[in-house]
């Protein structure tokens, strides 16, 4: 008797650049259709990659990061992210991002949150994988 697989499946979404009227940052799906849609997670990697060479096309040095490896902030402000890059020796090793994960309406549910940064560390984009629930095959 075959065995049952369970895929968890997660759906990205981009967060609002300002504050709303509530002072919430919003979820908000991206320009590209490629990206909103519902995926498995174990591709995770792979989607946040190509988003990144979206957003920034194939820029040198774009990074993405999970935001709970990052958790450690100067009294909760901002993020400090340390970054490799032996290669670009003309940029920044780090960026500094106000942490506003308090402030990104994610309403209930499962999710994490991701910070992609350009290769010069000037620009950076949130976004947020929230869970869609399970896929069955097998």
């Amino acid at each position: 008797m075959p065995k049952l697989v369970a895929s968890r499946m997660v759906r990205l979404y981009g967060v609002s650049k300002k504050p709303g009227k509530r002072e919430e940052y919003k979820p908000m799906p991206f320009d590209n259709d490629a990206f909103n849609s519902v995926f498995d997670e174990a591709e995770i990697e792979d989607i946040l990659t190509n988003l990144l060479n979206d957003l920034y096309g194939h820029e040198d040095g774009c990074r993405w990061f999970l935001v709970a490896d990052y958790g450690d902030t100067d009294e909760d402000e901002t993020f400090r992210i340390e970054i490799d890059q032996d290669h670009l020796v003309d940029m920044p090793n780090f960026i500094e991002i106000p942490n506003i994960t308090d402030l990104i309406d994610v309403g209930s549910g499962v999710f994490q949150f991701f910070i992609l940064v350009n290769g010069r560390r000037t620009e950076y984009q949130w976004v947020i994988s929230a869970w869609q629930g399970k896929v069955y095959y097998g």
